[in-house]
């Protein structure tokens, strides 16, 4: 099958709400929590086993709440996972920028667990839904490096957001971000076929 350089590299129409969505949280998290365990290092003192257990119950929140996870999926529809995922973060980093204790810290490894478990297969399902078999690989594909490419200063940002304005900021930036992303969703992503 031959194919044009625009359908090649160029936005489905039908996932523009999705690239929106995916090039702001992809920036935010880069700002944020990609660089979360070098922050907590420098700007709280948590040490490496402090750091270990909290990555551990990330691992274990996300990996066991999968399945259950996405059983309700199907039961209650995606789009209303993709709008609790978003808010189990908000309720992350809210939890970042007022707290300086690590208990809470692990605590809110839980939440973000299930914020991944209920994301990614809630996305991955509405945006195949809406693209064309023959075409669904590559689409796929360029919500993925879209994003990504784009995310690739967010680290170096988030560390000058945490250099001259403290530990708040950067998590601030993603609490925003997650805030406008909600309401996106909310307003121009529909569920299909329910």
């Amino acid at each position: 099958m031959r194919i044009s350089l625009r359908d090649l590299l160029g936005f489905e129409s039908e996932l523009i709400p999705f690239y929106v969505v995916d090039i702001i949280g992809s920036f935010s998290y880069g700002a944020s929590s990609s660089i979360l365990y070098g922050l907590l290092v420098d700007g709280l003192g948590f040490n490496t086993v402090q750091l270990g257990f909290m990555s551990t119950l990330f691992g274990l929140s996300w990996g066991l709440s999968q399945i259950p996870v996405g059983w309700m999926m199907d039961m209650y529809g995606r789009r209303t996972f993709l709008l609790i995922s978003e808010v189990a973060n908000m309720i992350v980093m809210s939890g970042y920028i007022s707290s300086r204790d690590f208990h809470l810290f692990l605590l809110l490894q839980i939440f973000s667990g299930l914020a991944h478990a209920m994301w990614i297969p809630a996305h991955i399902a509405l945006v195949a839904e809406r693209v064309p078999e023959y075409r669904r690989s590559l689409a796929l594909g360029k919500i993925s490096t879209y994003p990504l490419l784009l995310g690739i200063p967010a680290p170096y940002i988030g560390g000058l957001l945490y250099i001259h304005l403290g530990f708040a900021a950067p998590m601030m930036l993603r609490l925003i971000s997650l805030l406008v992303n909600f309401l996106i969703i909310l307003l121009f992503i529909e569920e299909r076929g329910r």
